[in-house]
């Protein structure tokens, strides 16, 4: 178990659930922003969304048995979300230029092609692991430590990045039932673990001393929740929902790199994870 404080773990993960906002509150922060119109299918393929919010897209539904408890979670992250996290985080992008902005970004996404190579060979991936070794390898030198991203200007293509879930959905494990774990938002029976085994080999455990390591987390997640701001943007409907889809729909995506069979399938949680519900 990671020993960071409650506060930074707080930031961390509820930059990771930005969703979860009544229409009032999405319509102010959008403006707040200085959100333009979006196209839905350019921000699809790149967060692996597969056009979403179009009429193709699916219910996950039958893979939520636990969605009475996962809504009252999803309220409790949302307060936390609106009340501490954002009020630090607008004033965190009101103070900060954007460059300088840019690159407290580029550091923590460097940092995390440690975990990236890690997971990408246990699914021996090794080319993907060697893409990963060697952009961090490129920021952290020629980039000054990952503040800019030497590798994009040097060729090496951006990938989407591996964790501990991923490898085990690599590997046949099925995702379980959809889950929303307090302050951490979105996950499922396979990736909350995964996280754990992430954890072990996360580049902040090892910094010293613990304020310093301390402020690494509340740094990182006040930059990664700033950088989805403009996601609200995409929110329709109902959005417990809506966050559901999203997430399973990219975690798919994300565990079979980019290419989805016909029709999806989940696990029935009823009886064993491998007999599958079509829907």
């Amino acid at each position: 178990m990671k020993t960071q404080s409650l506060f930074a773990v707080a930031l961390l993960a509820c930059s990771t659930y930005v969703f979860a906002q009544t229409d009032e509150v999405s319509e102010e922060r959008v403006d707040a922003s200085g959100v333009d119109e979006f196209l839905v299918d350019e921000y699809g393929d790149e967060a692996g969304f597969d056009d979403f919010g179009q009429s193709q897209a699916v219910v996950y539904e039958n893979n939520d048995p636990f969605e009475t408890l996962n809504r009252a979670m999803f309220e409790f992250n949302d307060v936390a979300d609106r009340y501490v996290l954002l009020p630090i985080v607008h004033g965190y992008k009101y103070v900060t230029p954007d460059p300088m902005e840019q690159g407290v970004d580029n550091f923590f996404n460097n940092l995390d092609h440690i975990s990236n190579t890690v997971n990408a060979l246990f699914q021996l991936k090794f080319k993907d692991a060697g893409i990963y070794a060697g952009s961090f390898l490129a920021n952290t030198t020629v980039g000054v430590f990952g503040v800019f991203d030497a590798a994009n200007a040097m060729g090496f293509p951006r990938l989407g990045g591996e964790d501990f879930g991923q490898t085990m959905g690599y590997y046949g494990v099925p995702s379980g039932p959809y889950i929303m774990l307090p302050i951490y938002g979105p996950s499922s029976m396979r990736d909350a673990p995964g996280r754990l085994v992430d954890g072990t080999y996360d580049y902040k455990d090892f910094v010293r001393p613990i304020r310093t390591r301390n402020q690494m987390y509340f740094l990182e997640g006040i930059s990664t929740r700033s950088q989805l701001i403009e996601a609200e943007a995409f929110i329709t409907g109902d959005r417990y929902s809506f966050i559901r889809q999203a997430y399973l729909q990219q975690r798919e995506y994300l565990v079979n790199d980019g290419v989805y069979d016909d029709e999806v399938e989940f696990d029935d949680f009823g009886g064993d994870w491998g007999e599958d519900d079509e829907y």
